[in-house]
């Protein structure tokens, strides 16, 4: 028996052909995982998927772009017209004609690559791989793939910050109590549910960064574990608190929590602030962190400066962007879910940033044509789901995200407009798209916005649902605002165009229009918890238009009803204030001096005058500010101040006299009638101030007496002060 030579023949080996490489299988490729390379191999195996050898999937044939030989020969023949100095609109605009200009300087025609709207990855540059590559992704070219210990990625950059930089906390919140036991700062599970359903009735609706399913079963399963409960939950729970507890009024709070607002609102914004100090928000990219963050910037904006605000929004801007919310080439990467709640997140921040810029007089803002992030989509949260792989399709009819669909479409519209663009930066305007709907050039960009908003959105609103009542009015009247705005840059043209009669009738009647929108949403029961937004958005255009009119036109045709919108929304707004603060401040002058034009053509033409009761309290508030000044600055014989000149007795204090038969005066400037001095609309800045009186009596008069000479000197609209405002009681109006 002959022994058997299983040794091969060194010839015969290197003669034999060498074995293919196998690729891994389908499904570990579209999974971004090792595969074992064996069929089936150990993943699908152990998941139960199919296994494919990539072998045996035939790559589809890329398609030739189809567009090509056409842009080509454009390009000749725009090269034709430029070299037989023939005018035209190149293609490409300004921008490829200069670079197609330099190109022909030189001999050689350079050939245009096609451009790519997606950022080049750093770090892929750095470690030489294609921005759609991965180290360790299986190469078709036969190559193997790296080991992963010379890349340099952004998880490595990371912990290395972290390692350097491990207590910056301190730069925004200050320093954080590490021995603070947070989950005493929570409410009762009792409370807890009652915050979560006032936050999904109130705040919701309007924002839509939380989705509603999963948040709540991530809200029962915390419930009963808060002490180990995850940090960034933790924080974005104390930021619902918030919201929660400034959507109230003082009364409803105190019936459901037993407690002030401003109490509750102190202890949960500081466990936000802590719990916001704990996770890491401003080094760590997780979108629900930065959705704590903007949630609690909300809670504070009635209680702080807008100037500081809007300082702190940028960095929240800052880290949406860093986060990648605002570019969809990364939110596109992401699944369905996610994608649609960053894209919520990206537009109500940036759109409450341009609020607050409006607001602390600033010309910065994030509504600009130098992002790409989706409008969201009109689906409701029960629509979306975690493990869905194609997104729902749109609904033409309202959903629960109704209204941020229709403020994204209205402002993505806008951040495009070259009337907005000149406010903010004309350069913007070479770069910005053509948003435009109709194809009718000479129809104003506010009314193809218009059109388009009525007939797509608003018309399907139904005014009876609370929710799309405040669709309905809000859209309308940012649209109103826009057509106001644009009739104020003609006016302010090169040459300035003075109004025609008629069009000065129109442009009262849209200031008309934002008051009565305005006061609808504010006098209207179904929209009371929707008044937390409503509070930063007060019709102050509406206010200097009609008050500028009535100054120069107080028998103008619509002046009764200018009034009387005026007074409703002063009650619809100020009815239930302490005080009107810094907006009766601003505009007090003009509009007495408005009343008192018209109570004196009034006189002229014989008729009486009913003094609106705002008036009346525009009166008394300036009187107490003339008051307070004198107080301070006038020497008595006491060395106190005005008041100590009648030995510190509010009541026997002279009256600054009737607004023209005004405040419940008698009409004969003397001040006895009720409601004077003597009566409860007492002046005296001790007392406090009551804007209204128990009496609500209105007088009817034909009064030969004028404007009190001693009422305090205001300045005019126009030289507003305005670095002097004192913005923190205008937030408790505004």
């Amino acid at each position: 028996m002959s022994n058997t030579n299983t040794t091969s023949n060194p010839d015969q080996t290197s003669a034999r052909p060498q074995q293919p490489r196998v690729l891994a299988c389908v499904t570990c490729q579209q999974r971004k995982i090792k595969c074992d390379r064996r069929f089936p191999c150990a993943h699908c195996t152990k998941t139960g998927s199919q296994c494919i050898p990539a072998a045996l999937i035939q790559k589809p044939r890329r398609k030739r772009f189809a567009e090509r030989e056409l842009l080509d020969k454009i390009r000749h023949y725009e090269d034709l017209l430029r070299e037989n100095d023939i005018a035209f609109e190149p293609i490409h605009g300004r921008e490829a004609l200069s670079r197609t200009t330099t190109q022909l300087r030189g001999t050689v025609r350079v050939k245009q690559e096609p451009v790519s709207h997606e950022p080049r990855d750093v770090f892929a540059v750095i470690n030489g791989h294609s921005p759609t590559s991965r180290p360790d992704s299986d190469s078709p070219n036969g190559t193997e793939p790296d080991d992963g210990t010379d890349v340099i990625n952004e998880a490595m950059m990371k912990t290395t910050l972290d390692d350097i930089y491990p207590h910056d906390d301190p730069l925004v919140f200050g320093e954080r109590i590490a021995d603070i036991d947070l989950a005493a700062l929570h409410p009762g599970s009792t409370q807890i549910f009652k915050l979560w359903q006032i936050y999904q009735e109130n705040v919701d609706p309007l924002l839509k960064v939380t989705h509603g399913p999963s948040m709540q079963a991530r809200i029962v399963d915390a419930i009963g574990e808060l002490s180990t409960i995850d940090s960034t939950l933790e924080a974005l729970l104390f930021s619902i608190y918030c919201m929660a507890v400034i959507s109230l009024d003082e009364l409803a709070c105190f019936a459901a929590f037993g407690a002030s607002q401003a109490d509750l609102l102190r202890g949960y914004q500081f466990g936000c602030q802590q719990a916001l100090l704990k996770c890491g928000v401003f080094k760590s990219s997780d979108r629900e962190g930065l959705t704590a963050l903007f949630l609690y910037l909300i809670s504070a904006r009635p209680d702080t400066d807008p100037r500081t605000l809007f300082l702190m929004l940028g960095m929240a801007v800052r880290l949406a962007q860093r986060i990648g919310i605002h570019d969809e080439s990364s939110n596109i990467k992401c699944n369905v879910l996610e994608a649609e709640m960053r894209r919520r997140l990206w537009w109500a921040l940036v759109i409450f940033d341009n609020r607050i810029s409006e607001m602390s007089a600033s010309k910065t803002t994030m509504l600009l044509p130098l992002w790409d992030c989706k409008i969201p989509s009109n689906v409701g949260d029960i629509e979306l789901r975690e493990d869905m792989r194609t997104a729902p399709p749109e609904r033409a009819t309202p959903t629960e995200a109704w209204f941020v669909v229709v403020r994204a479409e209205i402002d993505d519209y806008l951040r495009n407009c070259s009337h907005q663009l000149d406010f903010i930066n004309p350069a913007l305007k070479a770069i910005a798209r053509d948003v435009r709907h109709s194809p009718d050039p000479g129809l104003s960009e506010v009314t193809d916005l218009t059109t388009y908003i009525e007939d797509k959105f608003l018309k399907h609103c139904n005014p009876e649902n609370p929710f799309q009542l405040m669709t309905l009015c809000f859209a309308r009247d940012h649209l109103v605002k826009e057509r106001l705005l644009e009739h104020f840059i003609t006016a302010m043209g090169t040459p300035p165009i003075l109004p025609s009669e008629t069009q000065g009738t129109a442009i009262i009647q849209l200031a008309l229009q934002i008051l009565d929108l305005d006061t609808t949403l504010m006098a209207s029961p179904l929209t009371k918890g929707y008044h937390w937004m409503l509070r930063y958005h007060f019709p102050f255009p509406a206010y200097i238009r009609i008050v500028q009119d009535l100054k120069r036109q107080p028998e103008h045709p619509l002046a009764d009803r200018c009034w009387k919108a005026m007074d409703a929304n002063y009650q619809a707004r100020f009815v239930r204030s302490q005080e009107a603060g810094i907006i009766l401040k601003l505009i007090s002058k003009s509009l007495l001096e408005a009343w008192r034009a018209r109570v004196q053509a009034s006189r002229v033409s014989g008729e009486g005058w009913v003094v609106p009761e705002f008036v009346r309290d525009v009166q008394v508030q300036v009187e107490r500010w003339s008051l307070l000044s004198n107080r301070a600055n006038a020497q008595g014989p006491n060395g106190g101040g005005f008041l100590a000149q009648y030995g510190g007795n509010a009541t026997m204090a002279p009256s600054f006299g009737p607004l023209v038969g005004g405040v419940g005066g008698n009409g004969n400037g003397d001040g006895n009638g009720a409601g004077g001095t003597h009566g409860p609309w007492s002046a005296d800045p001790t007392a406090g101030f009551h804007l209204h009186p128990p009496s609500t009596n209105t007088t009817t008069t034909t009064s030969k007496g004028g404007f009190a000479e001693s009422l305090v000197s205001m300045i005019e609209i126009e030289q507003i002060d305005w670095e002097a405002i004192d913005w923190n009681e205008m937030e408790r109006s505004w």
